[in-house]
């Protein structure tokens, strides 16, 4: 149990510092508060802050906690700002602003394809519009479904195609208490879909890739390429894939809902516990190395290079996400011999996640994460 002495309370920052900003975010998100409001507010805590900056001593110590207040606000309008920007319906150039019905778009795959019953899936960018007689350039993500007939062989991560095929809305179930899927693919980013045919769509380019992403495609391909050619079983591969990868296309729908009905589908999920194994194993494989030169360097790049490699291999999952950055400033702290406060590292991972996607609060996977921590 936490002590409720003031002492204590100050050796855990980030959990004021966390809240605060998770106030902005929620807030933010539901009551969509104007963006020059928010503005106003940040310049304004900042104008105080300054006027506090020329008090003399007696009137600071006096009015001390007034610091401490504008800090946290400044985290509160942080969170809004911040929520807003990622929202990509907010984005300058989303293609919804400029898009009708029949326009040309020019869509970029962003993952190999994955295999459905009936379709290939991946995610994509819209990235142009053809509008008045010339390509506008434009942002957004959707996913794309390729019907199997007669589908190109050459379709892959990095290849640009053309078609004018309608982008549709992402649609929940319709039950009102069910999972709302739209909200959750807007908070991937993905704000719409499109059903493709062999003659609905145009290959023009190939290799619009990033090289990390391309390496980890192929790292993982390379991966799941050994574990098939050692494990005959199609059901026990899946189940492989999704212990050590997290790649979870080829598990066998009929073993998940078994799982999930027994109410142990998360022993088949990856989670915090890898990165801790991982994490581990290198500090004991490094642990021999202690009389090189440069030992002290060498030990957090070498661990943090394989917890992050592995950390998007698995798909940056939130609850890998969680662990990756608390395990990083474990490494960090130990590699300038600090001591590191568990519970506050936590609140600190809980930041950093929420500075770069504060969509992640909504994250149940992240939620238990934290939780169980």
């Amino acid at each position: 149990m936490l002590p409720y002495a003031p002492k204590a309370y100050k050796k855990y920052p980030f959990f004021r510092l966390v809240f605060a900003l998770s106030v902005g975010i929620v807030l933010q998100w539901y009551f969509q508060i104007p963006v020059v409001f928010l503005f106003a507010g940040t310049m304004t805590i900042i104008l105080t802050y300054s006027i506090f900056y020329f008090f003399d001593l007696f009137q600071k110590y006096n009015l001390r906690w007034i610091p401490g207040l504008l800090l946290l606000s400044l985290f509160f309008f942080m969170g809004a700002i911040i929520t807003h920007v990622k929202d990509p319906r907010n984005q300058p150039f989303f293609f919804e602003k400029n898009y009708s019905n029949g326009d040309l778009l020019s869509i970029t795959l962003q993952e190999p394809l994955a295999e459905k019953n009936k379709t290939y899936s991946a995610n994509a960018t819209i990235d142009g519009v053809y509008k008045n007689g010339q390509w506008q350039k434009t942002t957004g993500k959707i996913l794309v479904y390729f019907f199997k007939n007669n589908l190109p062989g050459n379709l892959q991560y990095g290849t640009r195609i053309i078609s004018r095929k309608e982008v549709l809305q992402i649609t929940n179930s319709g039950n009102p208490n069910g999972f709302d899927y739209n909200r959750y693919a807007l908070f991937q980013g993905i704000t719409g879909q499109v059903f493709l045919k062999s003659q609905d769509f145009k290959i023009i380019s190939q290799g619009n890739t990033t090289f990390l992403k391309e390496k980890l495609f192929q790292l993982r391909k390379h991966v799941i390429d050994i574990l098939q050619k050692n494990i005959k079983d199609p059901h026990q591969q899946g189940v492989a894939e999704a212990l050590l990868i997290g790649y979870r296309n080829d598990l066998d729908k009929s073993l998940v809902q078994a799982y999930s009905n027994t109410g142990v589908v998360h022993i088949i999920a990856i989670s915090g516990l890898h990165i801790g194994m991982i994490f581990i194993l290198m500090s004991s494989i490094l642990s021999y190395f202690k009389k090189v030169k440069g030992y002290r360097f060498l030990r957090p790049l070498i661990i943090l290079l394989v917890l992050w490699t592995f950390t998007f291999l698995a798909g940056a999952v939130a609850s890998v996400l969680r662990s990756a950055v608390m395990f990083s400033f474990i490494v960090i702290g130990e590699s300038f011999e600090r001591k590191t406060n568990t519970l506050n590292t936590l609140a600190a991972a809980a930041f950093v996640l929420f500075i770069f996607n504060p969509f992640l609060l909504w994250d149940a996977g992240l939620q238990l994460s934290f939780a169980a921590v």
